[in-house]
């Protein structure tokens, strides 16, 4: 168990630090240089954008201009390794991003084998470069008859077709004093 803690605490120290320098990133001093008058003339003023002037607009228009979309949706595919059983897993999550680094969602995996086991949780996500996420999401996993809390940590990166993605996906739930591996892909569509 103090293996999965060490895990859990590196990821999260890996996130922050992620959302740290995304956050410092967005918040320099974005300078331009445009012309004034026309070519001839050759005048050419120096513009300052802080970033109240730039936050919440220009960011908020690349992620709608690179992705074109606030809504994801996905469906995964994978398998869980709990228990020294592997289950095929089948799952669909919803994200809606709130900022450029930060969005909030849902999800709902299943994994079937000898004994099947249903999560539902809620989902943080945190997108600290690229396209890369980061999943923080407590929930319930009902198995065996009986619900049990559950965290879910997880890292993927989406691969962009359009409005289409494909994201190699690595989770771990921590439930019931175990860790549960999940991996797979992830299907998705942006609206």
């Amino acid at each position: 168990m103090r293996e999965g803690r060490t895990f859990v605490l590196w990821l999260g120290v890996l996130a922050l630090a992620f959302t740290l320098a995304g956050c410092a990133q967005q918040s320099q001093v974005r300078e331009s240089v445009s012309v004034v008058g026309g070519p001839d003339e050759g005048q050419y003023a120096h513009a300052t954008e802080t970033e109240s002037d730039t936050a919440a607009g220009h960011e908020d228009a690349d992620h709608e201009e690179e992705h074109g979309h606030r809504h994801h949706v996905g469906l995964f595919l994978g398998n869980t390794h709990a228990g020294g059983e592997d289950k095929f897993t089948v799952g669909v999550d919803y994200e809606y991003r709130l900022t450029p680094i930060f969005g909030v969602g849902g999800l709902v995996d299943h994994a079937s084998g000898d004994h099947d086991a249903t999560i539902v949780g809620g989902a943080l996500f945190v997108h600290p470069w690229g396209n890369s996420r980061v999943l923080l999401a407590p929930g319930i996993e009902h198995a065996h008859g009986h619900n049990e809390f559950l965290v879910r940590v997880g890292v993927s990166y989406d691969f962009h077709i359009g409005r289409l993605t494909v994201s190699p996906t690595l989770n771990v739930d921590f439930v019931d004093g175990e860790e549960n591996t999940v991996y797979g892909l992830t299907f998705g569509y942006g609206f």
